[in-house]
């Protein structure tokens, strides 16, 4: 058992797990029937293999919470980054605009105000009629037609559709 496991995956199964598994990708090198003959042809009870696939899935749930978790703090980094750097830009900006420089040339760095493309800014009251167009977006609504395929209205092209998951606690 390596140390990030919360659960003990039988050897056997985590060895077939590493051989049919892309460590990679995470996807089954090979998904047809030989990959479920090889599973097969572990020599132990079915209902220990399946166990082991249960703890196995488990085992990487956790790892997907921890991920997740690196994520959120790797977000609230790169935020605090950003808005550190935005204070530096606008620092030096204010720096700049009091002693009227226009820009700033170094050794290892330059800084200097350049012209923005050219924006519109359109004021209270402008008559802009002319230059509006009316844009008509159409969505589904899938769940108005649930609902009406569930209370008996049939929708040529439509049909309610109950699948299988697998659920796994």
């Amino acid at each position: 058992m390596t140390s990030d496991q919360i659960f003990k995956v039988n050897g056997r199964v985590e060895q077939f797990i590493n051989q049919k598994i892309d460590p990679e990708t995470g996807e089954i090198f090979d998904p047809n029937d030989s990959a479920m003959m090889d599973f097969d042809a572990i020599e132990m009870q079915r209902a220990e293999k399946q166990k082991n696939l249960i703890l196995w899935h488990k085992n990487l749930g956790g790892k997907v919470d921890i991920i997740d978790n690196e994520i959120a703090r790797l977000q609230r980094l790169k935020t605090t980054v950003k808005n550190r750097q935005d204070s530096a830009k606008w620092l030096l900006e204010q720096s700049m605009l009091h002693n009227d420089e226009r820009s700033l040339d170094f050794d290892t760095c330059k800084a200097s105000f350049k012209k923005n493309p050219p924006k519109v800014v359109i004021e209270p009251g402008a008559e802009i009629e002319p230059y509006t167009h009316e844009e008509v977006v159409t969505k589904i609504d899938k769940s108005a037609i649930k609902e009406a395929l569930k209370g008996g209205i049939q929708i040529k092209g439509c049909t309610l559709q109950q699948d299988d998951r697998l659920d796994i606690k």
